[in-house]
């Protein structure tokens, strides 16, 4: 390993103009003028061969082995949203390919295109770019050797495939077929002898996960709000996340959400703002809704006690809500004390679970249940 950490250092040193240019291309495609925004992040690795060939007219070296084509990948890449292109979008691409006997790192950028299939979670992909290779050999091949080239600089081209499956709203599982495609050749000399090896590519099967920023990232046109009814039979375009819907895409008329007290100082903020939920923002959408704030305790203390907390949770829930600007005519609070609790009370986990707030949403027409 210590060759390695001996190449990486001198790869860094080498590419300090390099970096200069990568830093300088951030920013910009940062400008204004470009109208570019971080959209997703690529992480994969997975195994890659070696596209090589050895010069049979001057292979007459004794003892110097072919070299490795098996090994594995690593692979980086920023992808931006532009509204200077429907069809591509531009990416920065970093990779990096070990083939146990040498080392190479591409620096690429490229454009990319996303099919979007009646399946918006499912969403093939092509993209081609350009790169620079940096190839670095670790050991000389042979004891005697006289002189050999042990780093290769030359500019590549890269073409990749595959698919992305979307398993959350920002997180997706990704399969890629990348080929890299370079020439460097590295001469060793030994007396005499010569045999040259000519590098000209790589083809790596990727797998890893993709990370999509902000609120809104890339679904498909089919159902851009991800509530599981394709837009063409969406009556309720635009449905918050984690909203259950009915057949036409709309909110169910009720659903209940259990906000559990995971700590025992909280601040209600926290608690009402569920990270899987927005309370306030759903009730300023759907006008047509109310909602009604039950509050629940476990069975440690009196029954008298805890009916008292109860109240006072839910009143707690309300009060916020009513600082956030929901009219008071929406909201009703229920305390049911240590009533109905999820599970027994045996345990430390189960009380903690029975510590809640339950928000009954319902359409103001039907009235709470």
């Amino acid at each position: 390993m210590h060759g390695f950490y001996r190449i990486t250092l001198a790869y860094f040193a080498d590419l300090a103009h390099f970096r200069s240019v990568i830093a300088s291309l951030l920013c910009f495609l940062a400008t204004p003028s470009m109208a570019l925004e971080f959209e997703q992040l690529s992480l994969k690795t997975g195994y890659s061969f070696a596209i090589d060939y050895t010069d049979e007219v001057n292979n007459r070296i004794i003892g110097i082995e072919s070299p490795s084509q098996n090994g594995f990948a690593l692979n980086g890449s920023l992808i931006f949203d532009t509204d200077k292109s429907y069809y591509f979008r531009p990416y920065l691409d970093l990779a990096w390919l070990v083939q146990q006997d040498r080392y190479f790192i591409i620096p690429a950028i490229g454009l990319r295109h996303d099919f979007n299939l009646d399946n918006s979670r499912f969403q093939p992909f092509y993209s081609l770019g350009l790169g620079y290779t940096f190839l670095f050999r670790e050991e000389r091949p042979v004891v005697d050797t006289v002189a050999q080239s042990e780093t290769g600089q030359a500019f590549s081209f890269s073409a990749q495939t595959g698919a992305s499956v979307l398993i959350t709203k920002h997180i997706g599982l990704d399969l890629t077929l990348r080929y890299d495609g370079f020439v460097i050749d590295t001469v060793t000399v030994v007396g005499d002898q010569i045999n040259t090896i000519q590098d000209r590519g790589a083809l790596s099967l990727l797998l890893g996960l993709n990370f999509h920023f902000g609120d809104h990232p890339v679904t498909g046109p089919n159902d851009e709000d991800m509530d599981g009814v394709i837009d063409a039979q969406d009556l309720c375009l635009g449905t918050l996340a984690n909203v259950p819907v009915n057949e036409a895409g709309c909110p169910q008329y009720r659903f209940n959400i259990n906000l559990d007290f995971t700590f025992a100082a909280y601040q209600m903020a926290d608690l009402v703002n569920h990270p899987d939920f927005d309370t306030v923002a759903f009730l300023n959408k759907n006008q047509n809704y109310a909602l009604r704030i039950i509050g629940y305790t476990d069975s440690k203390g009196s029954q008298a006690f805890n009916q008292r907390l109860s109240q006072q949770r839910a009143d707690s829930a309300k009060q916020y809500l009513l600082e956030q600007g929901i009219a008071a005519e929406r909201i009703s609070v229920l305390a049911r004390g240590e009533n109905e609790p999820l599970f027994d009370n045996d345990t430390d986990e189960h009380r903690l679970a029975n510590r809640r707030i339950k928000f009954e949403f319902y359409r103001s027409e039907l009235g709470a249940e």
